[in-house]
């Protein structure tokens, strides 16, 4: 058993935001399988950490999960006592993160199995969350690089397993995969699963959208799921897309630029089309948006789109430009003609 000296709230704290060291972790993990209770006083801490990194209800979520916790500690005064951070420590510590960092890894999850638990038992799972309007490049252990859009969280382990690489993704994500040939990656996306040795692409899996969907770049991707069938193989430049409510997969060639160009920090459209704009537009921005097909192949512009640019502003400035309108409807931009 850990001596209960050990200052194990500091190290949960450099195992949440990244510093840990591989002593913490041995520590942490020794810990973890000591008791229920433990697990449970970890789980505490996420919360709190979690609720460090909301966007608009930051201290009202937190102050909440502070509560919580200094109910419970007090309501176990008397049990065999548990080192835990002062709250109001942890909530300057969090504030100070929440504040300089758009992108954190925001949380490890342990999962307990069975009563005799060993080290190979206990699962670590990092996330990588983005807030609205944000964006942001990371490396993974394998040294795959990654771009999570907007309102986006990745899941990963600290370390792969020696046959694959097992991810799982909400929200939007550009992947420069890092080939291993005797290492397929996977990334679990919603009601489809892809799979890769080595490529470019990128995958949108937004709960709150229609459909689930993925572009290749560059290599190859293999993409199964329950509602699919048949395996399909995705050549450079196709896009696949399953529809959530008619459960339909539709594979169709695309110019994967406008797919990925959100990535950069700068856009130029030279005598573009407007439909490959409103598709930049929606990558850009991370919304849905509906153009008028009429309009979309007939119409073009000349423009550069800066990152931080204000949408209306944008909008506007096409109304001037080009014969269209703009509104919204159940928060789906809508372009269509000017009649």
């Amino acid at each position: 058993m850990i001596n209960n000296k050990l200052n194990i709230d500091e190290i949960i704290i450099r195992y949440l935001d990244g510093t840990a060291t591989d002593s913490d972790k041995e520590q942490l993990l020794t810990w973890l399988k000591e008791s229920d209770k433990n697990l449970h006083s970890y789980s505490e801490f996420r919360d709190v950490w979690f609720a460090s990194q909301s966007n608009s209800s930051v201290h009202s979520d937190m102050e909440k999960a502070l509560k919580r916790l200094e109910k419970r500690i007090k309501g176990k005064e008397s049990e065999k006592k548990i080192n835990i951070v002062s709250p109001y420590n942890f909530y300057k510590t969090a504030r100070v993160a929440a504040f300089f960092a758009l992108l954190f890894i925001i949380g490890i999850t342990f999962y307990h199995i069975g009563r005799n638990v060993t080290k190979k038992d206990i699962l670590i799972l990092n996330h990588l969350i983005t807030d609205s309007g944000s964006k942001r490049r990371f490396v993974l252990p394998d040294s795959t690089i990654v771009w999570l859009n907007s309102n986006s969280k990745l899941e990963y382990p600290t370390t792969f397993s020696e046959s694959s690489r097992e991810i799982s993704l909400e929200g939007e994500a550009y992947f420069e995969v890092s080939h291993d040939v005797n290492k397929p990656f996977h990334v679990h996306a919603g009601d489809m699963d892809i799979e890769v040795l080595g490529t470019h692409f990128s995958v949108e899996n937004y709960p709150d959208k229609k459909g689930v969907e993925a572009v290749l770049a560059e290599g190859r991707i293999k993409v199964t799921g329950s509602e699919i069938p048949v395996p399909l193989v995705l050549e450079p430049g196709e896009l696949i897309r399953y529809d959530k409510s008619n459960k339909q997969t539709v594979v169709k060639k695309v110019d994967a630029e406008n797919y990925i160009s959100w990535i950069q920090n700068e856009l130029t459209f030279d005598n573009a089309k407007l439909a490959d704009i409103v598709m930049n537009l929606k990558k850009w921005y991370s919304i849905d948006i509906e153009c008028d097909s009429s309009i979309g192949q007939n119409l073009s512009m000349s423009f550069t789109l800066h990152k931080g640019e204000d949408l209306d502003e944008i909008l506007k400035a096409m109304t001037l430009i080009i014969p269209v309108r703009y509104y919204w409807k159940d928060n789906v931009l809508n372009i269509v003609s000017v009649k």
